[in-house]
């Protein structure tokens, strides 16, 4: 996976961070899991972090819970660019980290700004998982 290197440490619950919402090109398999804590590793160090279960995140207008297909939160059939925009803008707002996993193309990429090239990477195949990190620590 390309720009692994490049994920920021997006936080800890108990700083008021901590929230990520991946965003899939297809549904997650078990195997995939493992990107997600190696990009969970590369943020808030090895075996340093525990997860919530479930992950809800939430904005405003949604509640995404765990994994999600974006066309049934939108409740859209066919990709539509003014609702998936608004979406991740609003995600975006809340500092919700997002980052997108391309698991055909093998990239990773962190998403700071809701361009045409992202919106055109959404289809309806398109997944959301929400994640809620927390300090090792705390327990």
């Amino acid at each position: 996976m390309e720009t692994l290197s490049q994920i920021p440490n997006f936080g800890f619950t108990r700083d008021g961070e901590g929230k990520v919402v991946y965003v899939l090109s297809r549904e997650l398999a078990i195997e995939d899991l493992k990107i997600i804590e190696d990009i969970a590793n590369k943020s808030l160090g090895q075996g340093c972090w525990s997860e919530y279960g479930p992950s809800i995140v939430e904005t405003s207008n949604y509640v995404i819970e765990d994994e999600q297909k974006i066309s049934e939160i939108l409740s859209i059939n066919e990709s539509s660019d003014e609702p998936v925009r608004s979406f991740f803008d609003e995600i975006l707002a809340q500092n919700i980290s997002l980052v997108s996993i391309n698991f055909e193309k093998a990239t990773i990429s962190v998403i700071n700004e809701v361009d045409d090239t992202f919106i055109k990477g959404i289809d309806r195949n398109s997944y959301v998982f929400a994640r809620e990190y927390d300090c090792l620590e705390d327990y």
